[in-house]
């Protein structure tokens, strides 16, 4: 299977970054990459959306998994240099 321009039939790298935390409620994870949403109250919402485009330019892609009480995780799929 393939994700957004990165083949999985070609060497990759994954970086899973997991916690244990509160989780994400499924309401927010749909916006999770949308500039300008944030929860917090000084945050600018940017982080995640400058990561996932950072990543989409290096041909990469970026996933979040969560689970209300369990924690998160983020896979970042990197193409491999030769």
């Amino acid at each position: 299977s393939a994700k957004r321009g990165i083949s999985v039939d070609r060497p990759h790298l994954r970086v899973a970054i997991k916690d244990t935390g509160a989780g994400i409620p499924p309401e927010k994870m749909a916006r999770l990459f949308e500039p300008f949403f944030t929860t917090k109250p000084k945050g600018t919402g940017l982080g995640l959306a400058i990561t996932r485009r950072i990543i989409l330019e290096h041909r990469g892609d970026i996933s979040v998994e969560s689970r209300p009480g369990q924690g998160t995780t983020f896979q970042i799929l990197l193409p491999a240099s030769a």
